[in-house]
């Protein structure tokens, strides 16, 4: 069976590189790594003279072409640089082969925002304050999923990782918060989701309260 490279650099991906008037083009995300499924969409980084988006289909396969004017573009897109971190090169003008060099250094010298922080640490009060008041199941679980997303985001920031873009976070917070963690977060009993997510936002006020009031 032709890998996902082969069955499209060969045919489709050279014409839609010629027909967009691409200098480099790359397959990047579930693709590239290996864990896509086959309702994975292809997504496509570009290089061209003009910064474009297009979403696409070729058969029954779903396509999404980012187009940048430079490779050094996805350094201000920090939540892209997990869905980057690999790349399949299709067509090169010798950019694209140097983005996961570039993703490493990027990461390297990443620090979240001092605003980022401050705000994230706010939101967070307040969800613990909310967390403690529920007075029944329902409001419980309500504020519990609705939460889920700032407070896995509340953990990246206070280990200075960049938040990823959604289709990232289920694959990358397990290895952040722990799969113990992470799996009574999404199948353990309301209990156990309530204790993980209050340990888990005192940690990381924790954290942010030394980063705001640290001076250098």
């Amino acid at each position: 069976m032709l890998s996902d490279k082969v069955k499209y650099t060969m045919i489709d991906l050279e014409k839609i590189a010629q027909k967009e008037k691409l200098k480099s083009l790359g397959i990047v995300g579930s693709r590239a790594r290996g864990d896509s499924n086959k309702f994975s969409d292809y997504d496509l980084i570009g290089i061209s003279d003009e910064v474009n988006f297009k979403r696409f289909n070729i058969g029954k396969d779903i396509f999404e072409l980012h187009v940048t004017k430079s490779i050094l573009d996805w350094q201000h897109k920090p939540s892209w640089w997990y869905t980057l971190e690999y790349v399949e090169v299709v067509i090169d003008d010798g950019s694209i082969e140097r983005l996961p060099e570039l993703i490493d250094l990027w990461q390297s010298n990443y620090s979240p925002s001092k605003k980022d922080i401050q705000n994230n640490y706010n939101w967070l009060v307040s969800v613990e304050q909310k967390i403690k008041g529920a007075n029944n199941k329902t409001k419980l679980t309500f504020i519990l999923t609705t939460s889920l997303w700032e407070i896995l985001s509340g953990v990246f920031i206070s280990k200075r990782k960049p938040v990823p873009a959604n289709s990232d976070m289920f694959r990358l917070a397990p290895s952040v918060i722990g799969v113990d963690n992470f799996n009574k977060l999404i199948c353990g009993s309301l209990e156990d989701k309530k204790n993980v997510s209050l340990n888990l936002i005192s940690n990381v006020k924790i954290a942010h309260n030394q980063t705001i009031n640290w001076t250098p």
